[in-house]
């Protein structure tokens, strides 16, 4: 099963390696961690060539230092889980929900796992989180885990496909 796990911040570790240990066929597990970038010029459209270079080299640095944390992630996990085979992909995109459900299509991902932050406040009531936005934009399967609320950390089990259910 290929799961494809969007990386938001440093949580996702412990949350994700929990929900996945009760899995019985960890072996066959195939997990890919993203991280999307937005572009520096969404920030700063570059007027000459020179401001464009720069926004280059800043993007380029963000890539790195990003892909440093996935590293850092993707270490993690595989110390909770030993038998998956995790692998790790910094992309840029203009919308990052979008950019998601695409890398999902095009690596073929069975399940795509997100955390959702509990978003409080006037601002949850107009924005949709992102889970919520990436489950608008694909037709994968898509498991969200919520923040805690108390100790019990939810359990997914992940049935063979063509499995009966009882």
């Amino acid at each position: 099963m290929k799961i494809l796990i969007p990386i938001e911040d440093m949580q996702i570790v412990n949350r994700v390696s929990s929900v996945l240990a009760t899995n019985e066929e960890l072996n066959s597990l195939e997990i890919t961690l993203l991280k999307v970038i937005e572009p520096a010029w969404l920030d700063n459209p570059p007027f000459s060539a020179i401001a464009g270079i720069s926004l280059l080299k800043k993007q380029n640095a963000q890539a790195e230092e990003e892909t440093a944390q996935l590293q850092t992630v993707a270490s993690a996990l595989k110390m909770h889980l030993p038998e998956v085979t995790i692998s790790m992909r910094v992309i840029f995109g203009a919308r990052i929900a979008d950019a998601i459900a695409e890398f999902a299509e095009e690596w073929n991902a069975d399940l795509i796992l997100m955390l959702t932050k509990a978003d409080q406040g006037i601002d949850s009531l107009f924005k949709k989180s992102l889970a919520r936005q990436v489950i608008d934009k694909t037709d994968k399967l898509v498991y969200v885990i919520k923040p805690p609320v108390h100790d019990n950390m939810p359990k997914l089990r992940l049935i063979p496909q063509g499995s009966v259910v009882s």
